[in-house]
């Protein structure tokens, strides 16, 4: 595929976007009995390969993803700009071969088929605890998480560490690209992880120490957030109502209606800031746009797989759902 330009890049995504689900698709789905009808449904609407025998929903899903991967990194006239969604996908993969491997179980079922490295440099950095070969905002949070993974088992730590270095990444990467979407998506991100990495530990009752090693501080909040969380649960929610940035008194009040309220929130606000710059045409927001459009139709469509497998109420399913890109 040729990389014209963003005109070009703009101009096919736009083509592709009439084929993306709508929400009467997604009612559809709610009405199955079963995954299996699920799946067929989805191979109605142009998911999978015909010829490939992918049988199972699972299937189906890993295959959309991996083509949603392969045709925008192939489309953009300038590949960085997917960095920082990238990186989340090295540090997912990262984690699931430091358990697996320091577990001795297998990994291949959670590894995710994409990021801006391949698999096998991180298996061999977890296999030889040798960390340097790793890029630079990798390396060193790679070296500590698994010395503490290994010397503690806590992963929770672990994860911490690794998450710290995802977000300094998706920071850079998105000041580096000058790119106004980016910079607004990932500012928002990494607030949102530090609330609740702040909710977490309020919770479990961890203390500053913990609390320095997890938050990221390039976040302007990151120290009001640690101070809050060392005073409990409450003291953080009180900061949300407070704090004048990132929709957070809203995001307080959905998560005193569940944590996966914030979750479904957080999701909803980053959405619209996309669907806020879907018109332009001489720069790369459409093309980041599809790309959450495409995710956020993979999360609804694994969202209601699991209600119908587990035999939930079609409106409790419905509520949980997260809003879509058109």
């Amino acid at each position: 595929m040729p990389k014209q330009s963003y005109a070009y890049a703009v101009g096919n995504v736009r083509a592709r976007e009439a084929a993306l689900l709508t929400r009467a698709d997604l009612e559809q789905l709610l009405a199955q009995p079963d995954t299996a009808a699920i799946a067929a449904l989805l191979r109605d609407r142009g998911y999978g390969n015909p010829t490939a025998g992918q049988e199972t929903l699972d299937a189906l899903l890993r295959d959309r993803q991996e083509r949603l991967w392969a045709y925008l990194l192939d489309l953009t006239p300038d590949r960085a700009v997917f960095d920082p969604f990238l990186y989340a996908g090295d540090v997912h993969n990262f984690k699931v071969l430091l358990k697996a491997t320091l577990r001795d179980r297998d990994p291949e079922a959670l590894l995710l088929p994409f990021g801006s490295l391949p698999i096998e440099p991180l298996r061999d950095a977890v296999r030889d605890a040798r960390f340097d070969p790793l890029p630079e905002w990798l390396a060193p949070a790679a070296q500590e998480a698994y010395t503490v993974f290994l010397q503690t088992q806590d992963a929770q730590l672990a994860d911490g560490i690794l998450d710290v270095a995802l977000s300094d990444a998706q920071l850079t990467a998105a000041e580096r690209s000058r790119v106004r979407l980016l910079q607004r998506y990932f500012s928002y991100t990494v607030f949102y992880r530090n609330v609740k990495v702040a909710l977490r530990a309020a919770r479990a009752g961890k203390s500053a120490a913990f609390l320095a090693q997890t938050l990221c501080f390039r976040d302007p909040a990151a120290e009001s957030l640690q101070r809050e969380a060392l005073r409990g649960e409450e003291a953080v929610l009180e900061f949300l109502t407070r704090y004048a940035a990132y929709d957070s008194a809203a995001a307080a009040e959905a998560y005193l209606k569940s944590p996966s309220e914030l979750e479904r929130f957080v999701d909803n606000r980053r959405l619209e800031l996309a669907r806020a710059e879907k018109y332009a045409v001489l720069g790369p927001e459409p093309l980041i746009g599809y790309l959450l459009a495409g995710l956020t139709e993979l999360k609804d469509v694994r969202i209601i797989a699991s209600g119908v497998s587990t035999g939930q109420e079609t409106g409790q399913i419905r509520e949980r759902l997260r809003d879509l890109y058109g």
